[in-house]
């Protein structure tokens, strides 16, 4: 599995960027800071209607963009 993972298509270089460089390139950063905020966004303004839980979720799409900007760019 780990061999399968390591020479897979679309998988492949960002386990070995992480692997070798600890690293994520800076165009996975931008599409999975994009698509996180589109799907929360989505969630939270079409089929989430409680206030506290639209604020929550934004909550969490910030922190997990600190997290994500804070990762080395490779």
């Amino acid at each position: 599995m780990y061999n399968w993972l390591l020479n897979h298509k679309w998988f492949g270089g960002y386990i070995k960027d992480w692997e070798e460089h600890r690293g994520v390139r800076r165009r996975a950063k931008i599409i999975s800071i994009f698509m996180l905020w589109l799907m929360i966004g989505i969630s939270a303004l079409v089929f989430i209607k409680q206030p506290h839980l639209q604020i929550l979720l934004f909550a969490i799409a910030v922190c997990v963009t600190i997290f994500l900007l804070s990762l080395k760019t490779v």
